[in-house]
């Protein structure tokens, strides 16, 4: 199926670039080893892309999630805001990035299946590894990490984190397997130095903004989920913190324990992204 994306000149300067754009096709695969093309219209060649692109699935991927025709729009409003925008995200570190009010976060709400439908319309085709999928399954399977940090205050780091093995885990497991995953999560976030801190609030002092950020992530990776969506993990960070949590996320990805999904504002650190989705108004396009 093949679904037109029309580009907009991102400013009056690129009028006289984008009369001589041309128009190229993008293959994208999906899990049945079919082809289904995305048509861009109009990408500039000043931009370098390639005519064709493949993202390719990594032998290790534990999923592989596909979309297909998307758009979401406002119920009781005459607005949308995803356009017929198909794709596939097929394992690895991907990032979705845009402009603020761009649609990266309904998107990944969207392929998340956290909208709320009586407010939202949402129409197209969700596949995960070839199969369609509800929100129960890709609950058992998957994990969210939201923008705003939910901790308690009073806790430590490793309070926060036995607290919600506690919860979340398999019954069967031992307190002993629980604190062995805990321990596992904060050496893989870098956060062991501080399991004593308290995380802390406005009025008492504990854990740095960038650890806080980072407990938050080990908790969602507990569970050892297959695929991890996060929302905007760098903002507000430092250059050195979101480093450190971008290499993190791109070795949890090359062990191929999950595939990992998060928006961004801009590209620090492109060089830890395996492959970017980019989105603005009125365009999305894959790079």
């Amino acid at each position: 199926m093949t679904t037109n994306i029309s580009y907009q000149p991102t400013s009056t300067s690129d009028v006289d670039v984008e009369a001589q754009a041309v128009e190229v096709a993008i293959q994208v695969l999906v899990p049945e080893d079919t082809v289904k093309e995305v048509e861009l219209a109009k990408i500039s060649p000043a931009v370098g892309l390639q005519e064709k692109f493949h993202p390719t699935s990594p032998e290790n991927a534990p999923t592989v999630l596909t979309f297909t025709d998307l758009v979401v729009s406002v119920k009781k409003k005459d607005k949308v805001l995803i356009d017929h925008v198909s794709g596939s995200i097929t394992g690895g570190f991907w990032a979705i990035m845009g402009a603020s009010g761009s649609g990266k976060t309904t998107l990944l709400s969207t392929l998340s299946l956290r909208l709320d439908t009586k407010y939202m319309n949402i129409e197209g085709e969700f596949r995960l590894n070839g199969k369609q999928y509800s929100r129960h399954l890709l609950k058992a399977m998957s994990a969210y990490v939201m923008q705003d940090d939910v901790l308690h205050a009073e806790f430590t780091a490793e309070e926060t984190l036995l607290y919600a093995a506690r919860l979340r885990m398999p019954g069967e497991l031992t307190l002993e397997d629980r604190k062995q995953r805990v321990v596992e999560v904060m050496e893989l976030m870098g956060i062991i130095h501080c399991k004593d801190v308290i995380i802390g609030d406005t009025r008492r002092k504990g854990v740095s903004g960038g650890e806080r950020k980072r407990v938050s992530i080990a908790m969602e990776l507990l569970t050892r989920p297959q695929l991890l969506f996060l929302d905007e993990p760098t903002t507000g960070l430092d250059s050195s913190t979101s480093l450190s949590i971008c290499r993190s996320l791109k070795a949890l990805s090359d062990r191929g324990e999950c595939t990992v999904v998060c928006t961004i504002h801009q590209l620090g650190h492109w060089i830890l992204i395996h492959q970017l989705l980019l989105i603005s108004f009125q365009t999305q396009h894959l790079t």
